[in-house]
């Protein structure tokens, strides 16, 4: 068992890998806890004190339907449990380097998935260019994760690589999600992909108040995309 404040941790990390719709181990989210911990001068502890508490923490995802897991191997001596979408392919997954690895004949060259996005939900990314027409009606995928057109992405200034952050808003009387560079209190963070989208999860979404199955709207505001339900 872990103590308190690294359960704290745990729940943070798990909650911005459900949010960008990562594929995981308890392995990676334990490395990144430990990063975590050095970073703000709590005790570390070691992946098998903390285990029992990331499994419980996905647990209620895995329950919910957000997420599946599913056996893989991971280059270790044993498969482990992989946590991810539902509908995702587990073979997108790269498993990150363990000094326990065994020798493996993977290709090095990274999926064309790496962000744990659909392929064919980002086939439509180059028409969107210079497109304001379908800023309208635009829909979430089969999970409900909506890709914002790139048009606004890059109208708004948003940067390929750049962590977005998004928080509960009101455009013209609606509620709305707002994306923006900086946030004093954002609900969660996203990162610009290589097709200058951003993927924002149906948690989300329904956080503000805007998870329409009809569609929805964009609109920029110097820095910012606002996304409203549409009508």
């Amino acid at each position: 068992m872990c103590t308190a404040q690294t359960a704290d941790l745990i729940a943070d990390v798990v909650t911005a890998k459900v949010d960008n719709d990562e594929q995981f181990t308890a392995f990676d989210v334990s490395l990144d806890v430990k990063e975590q911990a050095k970073k703000e001068g709590v005790p570390v502890e070691r992946h098998r004190q903390m285990k029992g508490t990331i499994h419980t923490e996905m647990d209620n995802y895995v329950a919910n339907g957000l997420y599946e897991k599913t056996l893989v191997d991971v280059g270790a001596g044993s498969p482990a449990f992989l946590y991810h979408p539902t509908g995702s392919d587990p073979d997108d997954y790269t498993p990150r380097t363990r000094r326990d690895a065994k020798p493996t004949t993977k290709p090095t060259t990274p999926p064309a998935n790496v962000l744990g996005l659909s392929i064919a939900d980002d086939d439509d990314d180059d028409e969107d260019d210079g497109d304001t027409s379908n800023s309208k009606n635009r829909k979430g995928d089969k999970r409900g994760t909506l890709g914002v057109p790139n048009v606004f992405v890059r109208n708004a200034g948003f940067q390929q690589g750049q962590r977005v952050y998004a928080s509960s808003g009101n455009h013209n009387g609606k509620p709305a999600l707002v994306l923006c560079k900086n946030c004093s209190a954002p609900l969660t963070s996203y990162v610009v992909n290589d097709c200058d989208r951003v993927r924002v999860t149906a948690y989300i979404l329904r956080k503000c108040q805007v998870f329409s199955k009809e569609g929805y709207e964009f609109t920029c505001k110097g820095d910012e995309v606002v996304v409203t339900a549409a009508n």
